[in-house]
């Protein structure tokens, strides 16, 4: 069972669409302006990705409210980001530095996108191929970032 949220809150997959690029080219400047100004901080690693995920989260929870994703997908898009929360935050209470992002992390986050997008696009042969994709990635993202996370508790001497 769905709940039409689209009907609801009269959402048009043209305005997700909009909002989709908008988040994306927001978070792109955002990245671009803090290096080219010299202003990445701690707080800045920390607080982006949160809001990555929190627009991430209300997409797909709009989109599985709405039956446009299936519970398996929802489950590894939101289980990923809980997992990754939570060990960032973990490194940084250990050696007191937040974990960086990674290109492969960004590869998988791209392809939920390019996944949200097929879905909205309604092209339903390759949506179901991306989503398998996209799956995998989301999965081996999170074994990249575990181990990157080992590697840098490990240089960063913790002990406990």
């Amino acid at each position: 069972m769905f709940i039409p949220l689209d009907k609801i809150f009269h959402f048009s997959n043209t305005a997700i669409i909009i909002i989709i690029f908008g988040a994306w080219f927001s978070d792109l400047v955002d990245g671009w302006a803090a290096r080219k100004l010299n202003q990445i901080s701690d707080s800045g690693k920390l607080i982006d990705p949160i809001a990555d995920k929190v627009f991430i989260f209300a997409l797909i929870i709009t989109f599985l409210l709405s039956g446009k994703v299936g519970l398996f997908y929802f489950t590894a898009v939101i289980g990923r980001d809980i997992l990754i929360l939570l060990g960032g935050l973990i490194v940084k209470k250990m050696t007191g530095t937040v974990l960086p992002s990674n290109l492969f992390g960004k590869i998988a986050v791209f392809s939920i996108g390019i996944y949200f997008l097929t879905v909205l696009f309604k092209i339903s042969a390759l949506a179901g191929i991306i989503m398998w994709v996209s799956s995998a990635l989301i999965f081996l993202s999170l074994v990249v970032y575990f181990l990157r996370a080992a590697e840098f508790v490990k240089d960063h001497n913790y002990v406990q």
